[in-house]
């Protein structure tokens, strides 16, 4: 990833604190760095249950059939959230492909160099305060490469997302303070 698309990307984040209508150009913006075919969302609040989808706009209908089966495949998770919480950690990212719920840094047997040339929907998930946060990729290149790219994009903008969620729970706790 070049120093343009992180400065875009991490632009996008910090944009989505004040203004979710921003997510479709930050979704534009990862598939560009990660070279993945397509990529989606799902946000779970897991205070009301509430859930945001979002795919990024150039996914074509198969594509949105490909996340709506993946999505579907977290569900069983909604009714044990709380139980989750007790092999999950807040803040700690997580890898789930072919029904399996891995952290991220022990991941990689999860993309094995053999895989098909069918390109798979994989998630990145984590936990922050009461929100869920899915990100489904539809991964379009060599599994391994696509591991190593994941990793790297993680560990750039990992500390701003963080950063924007904890802005992010002072703007909501300010608004519901004054309200």
């Amino acid at each position: 990833m070049d120093t343009k698309q992180l400065s875009v990307i991490i632009r996008h984040i910090y944009s989505l604190t004040l203004d979710l209508g921003q997510l479709q150009l930050l979704l534009q913006a990862l598939v560009e760095s990660t070279h993945c075919h397509s990529l989606g969302v799902h946000i779970i609040d897991r205070n009301n249950l509430h859930v945001i989808s979002e795919v990024d706009c150039k996914a074509s209908d198969s594509d949105l059939q490909r996340y709506a089966e993946h999505f579907d495949e977290l569900k069983s998770f909604l009714g044990y959230i709380r139980e989750a919480e007790l092999v999950t950690e807040s803040r700690e990212l997580y890898c789930y492909r072919d029904h399996t719920i891995r952290r991220l840094e022990h991941a990689a047997e999860l993309f094995p160099e053999s895989s098909a040339s069918v390109p798979e929907v994989f998630s990145l998930i984590f936990r922050e305060g009461s929100y869920l946060v899915q990100l489904a990729f539809l991964d379009g290149v060599a599994p391994a490469s696509l591991y190593a790219r994941i990793l790297h994009i993680v560990a750039l903008l990992r500390p701003h997302v963080h950063k924007a969620f904890d802005i992010f729970h002072t703007i909501e706790s300010l608004k519901n303070h004054t309200a």
